[in-house]
């Protein structure tokens, strides 16, 4: 049963966006978070059976144990009452899951000992798109169980909270180095200043797939950016990834164009740039657009290659007569971090079919 507590509304910008009141022009995809309503739900919550270990324990005759104490009714009633929790962090760290790939699996174990003591364990697996990535025990003393189960578990499911944040267990590079995915923080290296850009932020993207975005601001013209995203190769056809990766973002392009009418737009094809790729060896695509306005016209500038088992590809709004300058130094710096054992793992299968 899926329980969602808060929705996260996500804003997705597309490369061909106007910023400010008039003409910036935004780059690359983002997503800016806006707080709903706490009744729209999205973190998903479900109870589970309990651990491998659990069930060996509660098996081996020196325990009463009852290993589905709670329904799932039981925790409906408790996230309700999660969600009028008056606890701004709660509400927060929520708030921050909703929307995301993660998933909360909780099983429950009412243990009584030979003393007649009574606990009941708490088995709280949080998951990334069915992928374990952190597990916590948490146990409650129980002097009346049939009247604190419930109350135990919201308990519980507090300090659960309380760990997680302890420990960024929901921190894009814990998700990262969980899953074997590439180190961008410490093994990405890009020039800190390609021309008269400057690398102004970096962002380390919720999904492996997704990579890292690094943001560079003209240092004379602050709504000229020049953005730089590196993200894994799916699969390794190269040219075909680079053309549907730059594909995308023509589609988009030609989706928010569509407001300022049919002839707003020019667009050129998706070529290989053929200076830049005897320069360096590698295949290198690109294109061009540039729409219309009633104050100003806007463009954009995208290029794509292949390094490692990256893709690394550039997004520019301002014309491509500029960034012809800019890109060559800009490949020339760019070192990605290696293959990873993530990537070769989810590789593997699909190189297998090809073969």
């Amino acid at each position: 049963m899926r329980h969602a507590l808060f929705k996260l509304k996500k804003l997705k910008q597309c490369s061909f966006c106007l910023l400010a009141s008039l003409s910036l022009f935004l780059i690359g995809n983002t997503e800016a978070h806006a707080t709903p309503p706490s009744t729209q739900p999205l973190f998903n919550i479900y109870l589970a059976e309990a651990s491998d270990e659990k069930i060996t324990q509660c098996g081996s005759g020196e325990y009463d144990c009852d290993l589905t104490p709670l329904a799932n009714e039981d925790l409906d009633q408790v996230l309700l009452q999660l969600q009028s929790s008056s606890d701004d962090s709660i509400k927060a760290l929520l708030a921050n899951l909703s929307g995301t790939d993660y998933d909360l699996l909780i099983s429950s174990t009412l243990v009584k000992t030979s003393s007649e003591r009574a606990y009941l364990a708490l088995e709280f697996m949080t998951t990334w798109r069915g992928v374990p990535i952190d597990f916590i025990k948490i146990d409650t003393q129980q002097t009346e169980p049939s009247k604190q189960l419930k109350s135990s578990l919201l308990i519980g499911i507090k300090e659960w909270l309380v760990r997680v944040s302890q420990t960024d267990a929901f921190e894009s590079y814990t998700l990262y180095k969980a899953l074997g995915a590439s180190d961008y923080i410490n093994e990405l290296s890009l020039p800190r200043n390609i021309g008269d850009f400057a690398l102004s932020k970096q962002h380390l993207n919720a999904d492996p797939f997704e990579g890292m975005l690094s943001r560079y601001i003209h240092k004379d013209f602050d709504l000229a950016v020049l953005d730089i995203y590196v993200y894994p190769l799916l699969e390794m056809q190269i040219e075909e990834q680079l053309r549907m990766s730059l594909s995308k973002e023509q589609a988009d392009i030609k989706s928010i164009s569509i407001a300022l009418g049919e002839d707003a737009l020019e667009m050129s094809e998706i070529i290989r740039v053929d200076a830049l790729s005897k320069q360096f060896g590698v295949d290198v695509f690109a294109f061009e657009a540039k729409l219309e306005t009633a104050f100003e016209p806007l463009f954009v500038s995208q290029y794509a290659y292949v390094k490692e088992d990256k893709i690394v590809r550039f997004s520019a709004n301002v014309p491509m007569y500029v960034t012809d300058s800019l890109i060559p130094q800009a490949i020339g710096e760019i070192s990605v971090p290696m293959v990873s054992t993530f990537m070769q793992q989810l590789r593997e299968p699909l190189t297998a079919q090809l073969n």
